[in-house]
């Protein structure tokens, strides 16, 4: 099966997680079985052992070596099953669209227009095929993409047992677009010295940088009372939400950011006089900056709770992950070799600062270091969302450069074996 055959496959299954299921255990949402399902009996064809399903809905397999005795590194790639719910992700309609330039038309019937102008990068894929929804969904390339780039590897392993290669690992994760797919991570079961995510954009990036994350909840108690007796007696727990969130500053919003700059993102606000309840993610690359974002909410809330009266506004602030560059700088052979590799290919990496997290920013502080690479798609959790198939062929073809390269090293990447 070819890399966009699969992720034509896998797009139409909805596997969206749920970040209102109210859940604190994975996963967030039971239709992403729908593709656990799916990929659990596609690794067992692929001729991988100890596929494993579990009730979490981490679905992890294992592609043995075909070297004799091997005690070399142990490689894993991890991808989510999960797309995103933030555009609509149900009755996905993939199709393959051959782009000449300019704007792409992906609904004739409702007119549905990616336009080159607003989306420049579609010029650095003139002549190539792009993967996209009919424009009323998001496609899913996010992560699917990747998937369908690790299965197709997978298969070419089996196809052609010539190629040489170490003991690989291999997890599909649940609810990553909402933070949880790394912290519920069983690493010792996963079994890998050290692994891939394939996240984020063109085929050529590659990232060992991201977000320190913090999610903050706002919590606001009014008073309700008719509007004819309302005079200094109510207090409307909306305005104060507002009041709340103009305390922040307008520049540290993600819409007003890039690269490096972190912000403070109001992701739902919802109320009534009575009460109201925001949800902020607070991000920045450098971990003190990210706690004086969450200092900076406990005294807002603190000056409220002094002008409206103690217990107005609660804070609950929970830290999700790290920039997993402190760790990853210690052993920068596995940030090397990929970058080397793309290279060879004729493709320069982009070194950018992932913004946003991984579930490899939680596996590389639990031990198992775990940069990103690109997957070859673009515009992710929108309508607009795409995918390159000769981008995905490309990534397809580093993994398994990688898998051969490291065939060569010993167990400690010391060196050649």
């Amino acid at each position: 099966m070819t890399v966009q055959d699969r992720l034509i496959k896998y797009a139409k299954i909805a596997s969206a997680s749920d970040p209102h299921s109210g859940r604190d255990y994975t996963p967030s949402a039971d239709r992403i079985f729908d593709m656990a399902h799916v990929l659990e009996e596609e690794m067992k064809e692929l001729g991988m052992v100890n596929v494993t399903l579990g009730e979490d809905c981490y679905l992890f397999g294992e592609i043995p070596a075909n070297i004799p005795d091997w005690d070399g590194p142990i490689l894993g790639f991890v991808c989510h099953m999960d797309v995103s719910s933030e555009a609509p992700f149900e009755n996905v309609k993939p199709q393959i669209i051959h782009y000449e330039g300019g704007d792409v038309l992906l609904n004739p019937e409702q007119n549905i227009v990616m336009s080159a102008e607003e989306y420049p990068m579609l010029k650095n894929y003139i002549g190539c095929d792009l993967v996209t929804s009919d424009g009323t969904t998001l496609l899913g390339a996010d992560n699917k993409a990747a998937i369908a780039e690790v299965m197709t590897m997978a298969e070419a392993l089996k196809n052609d047992p010539t190629v040489k290669h170490g003991t690989i690992k291999i997890a599909f994760t649940p609810d990553e677009e909402i933070g949880m797919g790394g912290i519920c991570f069983d690493t010792k079961k996963f079994g890998a010295d050290f692994a891939y995510t394939i996240d984020a954009e063109a085929f050529g990036t590659f990232q060992s940088e991201t977000f320190c994350a913090f999610n903050a909840d706002v919590f606001i108690k009014g008073v309700s009372i008719h509007p004819g007796l309302a005079k200094n007696k109510m207090k409307n727990a909306i305005h104060i939400a507002e009041e709340f969130d103009a305390m922040l500053p307008v520049a540290e919003r993600p819409e007003y950011t890039e690269m490096y700059e972190g912000f403070y993102q109001l992701h739902t606000l919802n109320g009534t006089v009575e009460n109201a309840d925001m949800h902020y993610y607070l991000r920045d690359h450098s971990y003190d900056v990210v706690l004086h974002r969450c200092d900076v909410f406990k005294k807002a809330a603190e000056f409220l709770n002094v002008k409206y009266g103690e217990g107005t506004v609660t804070v609950a602030i929970k830290e999700i992950y790290r920039n997993m560059n402190d760790i990853l700088k210690k052993t920068p052979m596995i940030s090397e070799l990929p970058m080397q590799i793309m290279r060879e290919m004729g493709a320069e990496p982009v070194i950018t600062p992932l913004r946003g997290g991984t579930d490899g920013a939680v596996l590389t502080m639990k031990g198992v270091p775990c940069p990103n690479i690109g997957p070859g798609a673009h515009n992710f959790h929108g309508r607009m969302e795409f995918a390159v198939i000769q981008s995905m062929e490309q990534v397809t073809q580093l993994c398994l450069e990688l898998v051969k390269r490291y065939a060569l090293y010993k167990k400690d990447l010391s060196g050649l074996a």
